[in-house]
This record gives C-alpha cells, sequence and structure tokens, in this order.
C-alpha cells in the first residue's frame, strides 16, 4: 500500500500555538501510513524569533521554506513557488 501523501502549509514555524499543535500531529502521525512534509511559508533561521524547525528535523519531517524571513511583504513570485513546491510534493 503507497504512504498517503500530506503537505501541511504554514506561515512559519516559529514558536506558538499552531506550530506547536503541528508539531504534536507531525511527531506522532504513522509513518507507514504517511509521508508529511511541512512547509512553511517564511524562513525565520538565523534571526533572534524562537523556531521549531530542529524539533521537526529531529521528527524526521521534511521542512521547505519558501521566503526568507526578512522579506517584508510578500511577492507574486512566491505565490509561485508555493505553487511549483505543491506541484513536486503532489500530496494526495
Amino acid at each position: 500500500m503507497e504512504k498517503i501523501r500530506v503537505v501541511a502549509i504554514i506561515n512559519d514555524l516559529r514558536l506558538g500555538g499552531t506550530e506547536s499543535v503541528l508539531f504534536g500531529i507531525a511527531s506522532r502521525i504513522h509513518k507507514e501510513e504517511f509521508d508529511l512534509s511541512v512547509c512553511a511559508l517564511t524562513d525565520f533561521r538565523g534571526t533572534d524569533h524562537v523556531t521549531l524547525d530542529a524539533s521537526f528535523r529531529e521528527a524526521n519531517v521534511a521542512i521547505t521554506y519558501l521566503v526568507d524571513g526578512k522579506q517584508r511583504f510578500p511577492r507574486i513570485k512566491h505565490v509561485y513557488r508555493l505553487i511549483s513546491y505543491l506541484r513536486t510534493a503532489r500530496p494526495d
């Protein structure tokens, strides 16, 4: 049986409620049945913000970042990056 591909899209992985819930799901999901990856729209690694990046990686969850956290406003090219990522990841 093939794994069900799931992509969780989240604004960023800075420590917060939604991010903690997503980490709880990601770390407890049945990896034999599901192939979970996380697409974080903004990357705050390397800034003063506390992120859950290392926790997701320790749980063997693939993370893709689309935009550097130093950019202030989203641009149309970011929408295209998201579309391209989803075409590559091909979630079910």
